[in-house]
C-alpha cells in the first residue's frame, strides 16, 4: 500500500457516493504526485497536463469500478500511466507516418456520414446491454484495457471477461453486418 493509500481512498470513496466536492480535493491532494507519474511515462513531456486531465476524466468516468478495498493511489498511477503510453504510442504513429501518406488518413472528399451512422447504430445496440456490459465494453474497446486489467478493475474473473467480451461483440458484430453496416 502507498503512503497516499488511506486519504486517497476515503477520497474516491466520497467520490463514487456522489460528492462533487471530493472530485476537487482528489486534484488537491494528488495532482503533483501524478503530475511526476504522468512526466516519467511522457513520450512529449509538453503533454503531462493533458495526460492528467484525461486520466482524471477517466478515473470519475470509472469510479464505480473502483475497490475501496485497494489501493487507491495506486489505481489513479495506473490510470495516469496507461493515458501516458497510450497518447505516446498514437503520437509515434503519426511521427512515423511519411507525409504523402496523410490522404489516407483523412481524405478531403471522403464522406464520414457511414461512420457517423455505424457508430450511432452501435451505440443504440450497445444500450441494449446490462451497465456492466457497456463498461466491459468501453475499457476493452475505447479504453484499450487488457482482459487481465478489466478483471482486476471489475472484480470478474479473466475468463469471464473474455467469454463477455466475445459474445458482445460477436452478437454486435452480426446486428451491424445484418443491418448492411460494416464492423
Amino acid at each position: 500500500m502507498s503512503v497516499l493509500s488511506e486519504k486517497v481512498n476515503k477520497i474516491l470513496l466520497k467520490i463514487q457516493q456522489g460528492d462533487e466536492d471530493a472530485k476537487n480535493t482528489l486534484l488537491q491532494e494528488t495532482w503533483n504526485h501524478l503530475w511526476k507519474i504522468a512526466y516519467r511515462y511522457a513520450y512529449n513531456k509538453a503533454d503531462v497536463e493533458d495526460i492528467l486531465v484525461e486520466s482524471f476524466s477517466k478515473a470519475f468516468d470509472y469510479i464505480h469500478t473502483f475497490d475501496c478495498n485497494k489501493d487507491g493511489y495506486n489505481w489513479l498511477c495506473r490510470i495516469v500511466q496507461r493515458e501516458a503510453i497510450a497518447l505516446g504510442e498514437r503520437q509515434k504513429k503519426m511521427k512515423e507516418l511519411p507525409l504523402e501518406s496523410a490522404d489516407y488518413i483523412l481524405p478531403r472528399d471522403h464522406d464520414f456520414s457511414h461512420e457517423i451512422a455505424t457508430k450511432d447504430l452501435f451505440d443504440r445496440l450497445l444500450k441494449k446491454y446490462s451497465e456492466q456490459d457497456q463498461i466491459l465494453i468501453n475499457l476493452y474497446l475505447i479504453d484499450d484495457f487488457t482482459v487481465r486489467e478489466i478483471a482486476n478493475s471489475t472484480g470478474m474473473t479473466k475468463s469471464n471477461v473474455h467469454k463477455r467480451l466475445r459474445k458482445i461483440i460477436n452478437e454486435i458484430t452480426k446486428k451491424l453486418k445484418n443491418s448492411g453496416q460494416t464492423p
